[in-house]
C-alpha cells in the first residue's frame, strides 16, 4: 500500500478471509476495539489492500489500494471497497491494536483517510461475494483485464513463499 502506519500490537495475523468477514468488523465495533484491520487479497486488479481504522469501536478512517494500478482511495470512498475486499475468496487479514494517541496522530498526519460510519451503518456495506465491478470502475481503461501480480506475488508480500516453494 501507498501508506505506512505503525504496526501497533498484533492481535491476529495472517487470518484467512474465509474466517474473517464483515461480521467480525461489527464484533470489533461492539467490543470498542481501537486499531486497524488490514485485508490483503488477490483481486481483479492484482493485489488489493484495505485498511479500516477503528477508535473505541467507531470507524474513523479507511484506505484502499490497487497496487498494480498504483492507485489508492481514501476516506468514505474506500469503505465500500474495503467491505467488498472482505468478501473475496483469496486473501488474508491482520488485526492490529493501537492506542487512542496513535490513532489521533495517524488521523492528524493522514487527513485524507478520515471518515465515519455511513448513515445506514456498517451492515449496509456488507456484501455476500467479492465483485470486480467497483474496482474496474477505478481502473484506467483496459487495466485490470490482465493482472500484473500473481498469487505467488501475494505470498511474497506476506512473507509466505517458503511454505509454497
Amino acid at each position: 500500500m501507498v501508506l505506512n502506519f505503525p504496526v501497533g500490537e498484533t492481535v491476529e495475523s495472517l487470518v484467512e478471509l474465509a474466517r474473517f468477514g464483515a461480521d467480525r468488523v461489527l464484533e470489533l465495533q461492539a467490543r470498542k476495539f481501537s486499531g486497524y484491520v488490514v485485508v490483503t487479497l488477490d483481486g481483479v486488479s492484482g493485489i488489493e489492500e484495505g485498511l479500516l481504522f477503528l477508535m473505541d469501536g467507531r470507524v474513523v478512517g479507511c484506505a484502499y489500494s490497487l497496487d498494480a494500478a498504483e492507485l489508492a482511495v481514501y476516506g468514505r470512498n474506500a469503505l465500500a471497497l474495503f467491505f467488498n475486499g472482505l468478501a473475496a475468496r483469496h486473501g488474508i487479514v491482520d488485526l492490529c491494536g493501537l492506542s487512542r494517541q496513535q490513532l489521533e496522530l495517524i488521523l492528524a498526519l493522514e487527513e485524507k483517510i478520515a471518515c465515519d460510519e455511513p448513515l445506514g451503518g456498517m451492515r449496509s456495506l456488507k456484501v455476500a461475494a467479492y465483485s470486480p465491478e467497483p474496482v474496474r470502475k477505478l481502473l484506467p481503461h483496459g487495466a485490470g483485464s490482465q493482472k500484473k501480480y500473481t498469487k505467488n506475488d501475494l505470498f511474497k508480500r506476506i512473507e509466505l513463499t517458503d511454505l509454497f516453494s
